[in-house]
């Protein structure tokens, strides 16, 4: 719902939506899925008008991803914490898609960075064991 109402808010009131989102995605952890999900439908809903607040969302959804990459591999995450750490990168995945697609020309600074990560959650299987 928050993602339809976003883009009829304000120019205000979306700012401190943006604000929120990406403040709460930086304190939530590996449990912030609902959060990245927001900020991919925000980006989805509002098309270009999200596009001058990428420099505040991508540099939280790379750090969102990057704190939570290897924690699996020092057995430091349960089975129940290594689905959230999947789902959270899977809607990363969805976040910089819709990001690309609605934002192309704002997206490009933002590029290899993305790419960089979206590599990385590609290249990871949750069904194949490592060992």
């Amino acid at each position: 719902a928050i993602g339809e109402l976003a883009r009829h808010l304000s120019e205000e009131s979306f700012r401190k939506l943006v604000a929120h989102m990406t403040e709460a995605i930086s304190k939530a952890g590996v449990w912030n899925v609902a959060y990245v999900q927001t900020i991919s439908l925000i980006c989805q809903s509002s098309g270009a008008r999200v596009a001058r607040y990428l420099p505040d969302i991508v540099p939280t959804l790379n750090k969102t991803f990057h704190g939570h990459e290897d924690k699996k591999s020092d057995g430091m995450v349960n089975d129940e914490e290594e689905e959230a750490r999947v789902e959270l990168w899977s809607n990363c995945l969805q976040a910089y898609e819709s990001i690309v697609r609605e934002c192309p020309a704002q997206a490009t600074e933002h590029l290899p960075y993305m790419i960089s990560a979206m590599l990385r959650l590609l290249s990871y299987d949750p069904n194949y064991s490592y060992d």
